[in-house]
C-alpha cells in the first residue's frame, strides 16, 4: 500500500514532466522515482524503493499487480463483502465459523453468477479466504 502511494506519486510527477513543452528542460524517468523517493523519505523517515521500469510500464497504461491479481480472485469484490458478512452474522449468532459452511455459501453465490457448472471452490479456499481477509474478520 506505501509502495503504490510513492509509485502513483511518481506516475502524476512524470506526467506531468511529459506534458511540459519541449522547449522547457524535463526531468527523466530515474531521476524523478528518485526525487519522489527522497521526499517520501523526508516527509515519513521510510525509505520506498520503486523501480523506474515498473513506472513506465505503468505510465504507459500497465496494470500493477495487485489490479491483475483481482482479475485472478474466483470471487467479486460484492460477492467477498457478501461472505464476510455472512461470517460476521452467524459468529454474532453464536455459531462458530466453520469452512464447510463458508464454502457452501461460496459455491451458492458463485454458481448463481458462474453456472451450475461450476464445480465448487477447492478444498483450501475457505481457509486461504478467512486468511487473505482475517483482517476484516476479527
Amino acid at each position: 500500500d506505501e509502495r503504490e502511494k510513492v509509485m502513483q506519486q511518481a506516475l502524476a510527477v512524470y506526467d506531468a514532466e511529459q506534458n511540459k513543452p519541449r522547449s522547457e528542460p524535463q526531468q527523466g524517468l530515474r531521476t524523478v522515482c528518485r526525487t519522489v523517493e527522497s521526499l517520501y523519505h523526508a516527509e515519513t523517515g521510510r525509505w520506498v524503493r520503486i523501480d523506474h521500469t515498473t513506472v513506465s510500464r505503468r505510465w504507459k497504461g500497465g496494470r500493477s499487480i495487485w489490479e491483475f491479481n483481482e482479475t485472478k480472485e474466483l470471487v467479486t469484490p460484492e460477492e467477498t463483502a457478501t461472505l464476510i458478512a455472512y461470517l460476521i452474522e452467524t459468529v454474532h449468532r453464536g455459531f462458530p465459523m466453520d469452512y464447510r459452511h463458508l464454502a457452501e455459501h461460496a459455491n451458492e453465490l458463485l454458481r448463481a453468477r458462474l453456472g451450475l457448472d461450476f464445480p465448487g471452490v477447492g478444498v483450501n479456499w475457505p481457509e486461504r479466504f478467512v486468511e487473505h481477509h482475517g483482517d476484516q474478520l476479527d
